[in-house]
């Protein structure tokens, strides 16, 4: 038995963020996070000595809540510490408490978007944070970006990239009919998410309060850092012509806040 599966992390997300929906490349995020956690934790075979192992395992208040949030599964579970459904019942409640803690502070993140989507860049992001779950994944640098794999034709890149960026990418990709693959631990993060409407980018009718907008195609997309028009631009010296055919009306906000300012890139 798994000590926890997708589904489980899916399940998890549903009930302590309810609106948030999870990006297949979240859940794998979150896999990927866990692994060596879940590695270390396979073999044990004693529940006391599970017990002991938390709170080396999980910095602070988080090794603390953890173990109490064990303690409370143990309760009416066989008394032998070596009991395999005992030991598989303590090996579940410990991950599925920490699944709990990320995703719900990435939730805090995600429901300030429209479309209460997460993405794996709002778990990194949460992560970063929390003094604990920064500490214990080790998120200090780079908190806004993540390896993504870009398969360009025959060819093969991976470069650490956020969410604005990718982006950019995928809507240059979109707009220019120029097929970019797009995967985030090997789940793909494809254009269906760009296009649409209620994506956190889009805003036509103009009420967020960002840095930037531009209008690409038949929308405004509204972004905070120019790794978004970065994307774009990237995407279209990948494909050899020029991104300013693309786009128009890039908005700055920064200097006049209420009406922008028109600028070039």
């Amino acid at each position: 038995m798994d000590i926890l599966n997708n589904d489980d992390i899916i399940h998890i997300g549903a009930s302590v963020s309810v609106d948030a929906e999870l990006h297949p490349a979240t859940v794998a995020y979150i896999q990927l996070l866990f692994k060596p956690y879940i590695d270390a934790m396979e073999p044990a075979n004693n529940v006391e000595a599970i017990k002991q192992w938390i709170p080396l395992a999980f910095p602070g208040a988080l090794g603390v809540h953890t173990l109490e949030h064990v303690m409370k599964a143990c309760t009416g579970i066989n008394p032998d510490p070596v009991n395999p459904v005992s030991v598989q019942i303590v090996k579940r409640a410990t991950f599925e408490f920490l699944t709990a803690e990320v995703l719900s502070n990435s939730g805090d993140i995600t429901l300030g978007f429209e479309d209460k989507i997460m993405l794996p860049w709002d778990v990194k992001l949460a992560l970063s944070k929390d003094q604990d779950l920064c500490q214990m994944f080790d998120v200090n640098t780079d908190v806004n970006k993540l390896e993504v794999t870009v398969t360009v034709g025959p060819q093969e890149f991976k470069h650490y990239l956020s969410a604005e960026f990718v982006c950019g990418l995928l809507i240059f990709s979109h707009v220019a009919k120029h097929d970019f693959k797009i995967t985030i631990f090997g789940e793909l993060f494809s254009i269906d998410y760009i296009v649409d409407v209620n994506n956190r980018f889009i805003d036509d009718e103009e009420t967020k309060v960002v840095n930037y907008s531009v209008v690409i195609g038949e929308h405004i997309y509204m972004f905070d850092s120019t790794d978004f028009m970065q994307g774009v631009a990237t995407g279209a010296e990948w494909s050899r012509v020029d991104h300013h055919l693309y786009w128009k009306n890039l908005i700055n906000f920064q200097t006049k806040i209420e009406i922008g300012e028109q600028i070039t890139f």
